[in-house]
């Protein structure tokens, strides 16, 4: 059954949710936070392993997952422990996006049990150790290297309406040039703070998104760097660029 402003689908919001959990607790993993308002359900998890991107400051992997109406997404996760920040690593091959039926429509009696068959596959995938090897290995690679906030963030704030992009890129640089680490991974840091304090919770998710997807930057570097560093521009030179 349907509403115009609330969709069902197949599988439900529940059976999703309760499919995740039960992967993930057969891995050794725990559910550390959800949302579910009968239209978006956002779940995170954290795993066993764990490794330092720095001495002192270390990571657990894990797994997230997002379902908005047909859409169901589940990518890997870290939880650095030093600040409780969350980062989801949306740019990994381990990364996978499937869809749902909409409810009322002819579904197979078989259908619900494949898509959940793919769920638990994914959290599989995303668990893997060699997923959380390389995001950790971009991590530290992301600590030895000087951010380019134009170059790192512009990009992935881009779809973003325009007033929205500058006033998350003043929130940004501010807890960037406050935090003392300008490297990357401070970058990184600086985004998911802020998401850790935010109590909208797509844009908390959204903003994990882009934390994570930082460190992928490193290896997508153009050959000349952007003309705006962090260490060296004030907050309004890098806001003017989006207008």
């Amino acid at each position: 059954m349907s509403t115009s402003e609330h969709p069902e689908y197949v599988p439900s919001n529940e059976s999703l949710h309760d499919a995740f959990t039960e992967q993930i607790t057969s891995l050794g993993g725990v559910i550390t936070d959800v949302f579910d308002d009968g239209h978006v359900l956002l779940v995170r998890s954290v795993l066993d392993a764990h490794d330092e991107v720095r001495p002192g400051d270390r990571i657990r992997a894990g797994v997230a997952m997002r379902v908005v109406d047909g859409d169901i997404a589940v990518h890997p996760y870290t939880f650095r422990l030093v600040c409780t920040n969350g980062a989801i690593v949306a740019h990994s091959l381990e990364s996978r996006t499937f869809e749902r039926t909409l409810a009322g429509t002819f579904v197979p009696a078989s259908e619900e049990a494949v898509v959940l068959s793919h769920l638990r596959r994914a959290v599989g995938d995303c668990a893997a150790p060699a997923s959380f090897a390389r995001t950790t290995q971009e991590m530290r690679a992301a600590a030895a290297t000087p951010a380019d906030i134009a170059l790192y963030l512009l990009p992935l704030l881009a779809r973003m309406p325009t007033s929205e992009m500058r006033r998350m890129m003043r929130m940004i640089v501010a807890q960037f040039s406050s935090a003392g680490d300008e490297s990357a991974f401070g970058l990184m840091n600086a985004v998911t703070a802020l998401a850790r304090d935010t109590d909208d919770p797509e844009t908390r998710w959204q903003l994990e998104t882009v934390g994570g997807m930082i460190p992928s930057q490193l290896a997508r570097r153009p050959a000349h760097r952007a003309a705006w560093v962090a260490s060296e521009q004030p907050v309004d030179s890098l806001v003017s660029v989006v207008e």
